[in-house]
């Protein structure tokens, strides 16, 4: 990250200069023009803020290059409404319409919508193979438009000179809660590999669960990698995932029944050996082929119907080999060795679904998910060794805490998170001033601690700038946060004993990091 930090800024580029060129080429008006390279102003504007906020983002180069890649080859079309435009009114509650075969969009006058409809043009392919089974639609839907919310913060929380959510914008707020999990769990740049991976074959779950192990432990790697996949499926509950664990449900209980479940599948090999006498005999009979052939297209639709007896015998036959295998599954399970295998099989499965909630993600488990997020900040804070790795990880502590819970609560203020950040922060704090990299403001170490520990609920923007101002007052000292010269917020702190002021040794005013 630090080399591709390097680079960029030995690589620096006009990419509203770049932007400009490719609209000189393309048949767009000159409302449209002026929107989109208005909006790549503002994105350059803002993203060394949104950068230094969050940490866990494409670099500027990147983010820019990516998105004018998309407007120069992905975008065909482009029509901007303007307020006094008759469609206005049609279009002023949706914002924007995209067609992704067309490569068109149609968006209202607003640099933020323009982006939003942009990031949603090109068809994402994340890495999720097909064993996967019923987490693979739920997954992508959590990767594609967490990814989509991250890249659109930008615009959304940032204006070039401060820092605020715009919570009504947020899309699905659990979705990005989720996301923005992922992101620091497995980082921003495996995550932009997954989405740019062309090899169909790789298994990016497992890459993520291998990532895991290396950086956390086994353990951790395998309780993260189980509770992802349960609060990602909670999120896509559907239909079809409430079956599945019904039917491991009753076939658990089948299996728990040895006697019962030996005459279930003597059974169904005789229903199946019965069905194969069956298609023989239809088979081996003109007569019986040619009254099939009528029957079965009596009650198929025109464009599902069965065009000849020929095609008839290969459908019949493909049936004939489909219950050999259903026979040949029976003899499985009923042999005792590999009854046992499909018993823990089953167990196993069913234990993931059993505590599955079916109506929302469980509050739960994604407080669990956020407590691990946090359990690996604390670990990275064990094993930094630099003033860089330490300071990001209070930009990313700090960002974490402002994430939102819901439409009213943001994650601080979330009683259950309350001691997880705690600790996190307080190990941040202190690893600073025993490395010196960041200043003592009194010589009471409580005190202390706890006028520093403030900073993660400050929205200043670069904490390179923060300067803290102390003044006792009445066995209490007042702290000032000031942004450089501006003031932001201040807070008393209470001593629980009579102390000495001379003994006290307030800094006045200081710069926190050194």
């Amino acid at each position: 990250m630090k080399k591709e930090k390097i680079f960029s800024l030995l690589n620096i580029k006009d990419y509203n200069n770049e932007l400009e060129k490719i609209l000189a080429k393309k048949n767009f008006s000159m409302d449209t023009k002026n929107l989109l390279l208005t909006m790549s102003y503002k994105i350059e504007n803002a993203y060394g803020d949104y950068e230094k906020v969050k940490q866990e983002v494409l670099s500027k180069n990147k983010y820019m290059e990516k998105l004018i890649s998309i407007i120069n080859n992905k975008c065909y079309e482009f029509n901007t409404i303007m307020p006094n435009m008759p469609e206005f009114d049609d279009l002023k509650d949706k914002k924007f319409i995209i067609d992704t075969v067309k490569g068109a969009i149609t968006v209202i006058d607003n640099e933020y919508y323009a982006l939003k409809a942009i990031t949603r043009l090109p068809k994402i392919e994340w890495g999720i193979l097909d064993e996967y089974g019923l987490l693979k639609e739920p997954f992508c839907k959590v990767l594609t438009l967490g990814s989509i919310m991250h890249e659109l913060e930008v615009l959304r929380d940032f204006n070039g000179w401060s820092w605020n959510v715009n919570i009504k914008e947020i899309e699905d707020i659990k979705c990005n809660l989720i996301y923005q999990c992922l992101v620091y769990l497995f980082e921003n740049q495996f995550l932009t590999e997954w989405i740019e991976n062309k090899q169909e074959m790789v298994d990016y779950i497992a890459l993520a669960q291998n990532k895991l192990e290396r950086l956390y432990g086994k353990e951790f790697s395998n309780d993260v990698i189980t509770l992802i996949c349960k609060v990602i499926m909670e999120y896509g509950m559907n239909n079809e995932i409430i079956d599945n664990r019904n039917y491991l449900k009753e076939e658990l209980e089948l299996l728990n029944d040895r006697q019962g479940y030996l005459e279930s599948a003597t059974l169904q090999k005789k229903k199946y050996r019965a069905e194969i006498d069956k298609i023989d005999k239809i088979l081996n009979n003109k007569e019986l082929l040619k009254d099939e052939y009528i029957k079965r297209n009596s009650v198929l639709e025109n464009k599902d119907k069965i065009f000849s007896i020929k095609r008839l015998k290969l459908i019949l036959e493909e049936e004939r080999e489909k219950l050999l295998q259903k026979i040949k599954e029976a003899n499985d399970l009923i042999d005792p060795k590999k009854y046992v295998i499909r018993k823990s099989k089953v167990e196993s499965d069913y234990k993931f679904f059993e505590d599955l909630k079916t109506d929302g993600i469980d509050s739960g488990k994604l407080i669990k998910l956020c407590k691990y997020v946090l359990k690996s900040f604390k670990i990275r804070v064990e094993e930094a060794q630099t003033r860089e790795e330490l300071l990001k990880l209070v930009y990313e502590v700090r960002y974490f805490r402002f994430l939102h819970w819901d439409d009213e609560k943001i994650l601080k203020e979330i009683d259950s998170l309350t001691i997880s950040f705690y600790k996190v922060m307080i190990k941040l704090i202190k690893k600073l001033i025993n490395f010196k990299w960041a200043e003592t403001i009194c010589t009471v170490p409580k005190a202390n601690l706890k006028a520093l520990i403030m900073l993660f609920n400050s929205k200043i923007i670069d904490l390179d700038n923060l300067i803290v101002e102390t003044e006792y007052i009445n066995n209490s000292i007042k702290i000032q946060y000031y942004d450089t010269n501006v003031l932001e917020n201040e807070f008393i702190i209470n001593l629980k004993e009579d102390i000495d002021i001379k003994k006290l040794k307030l800094k006045k005013k200081i710069k926190v990091f050194n």
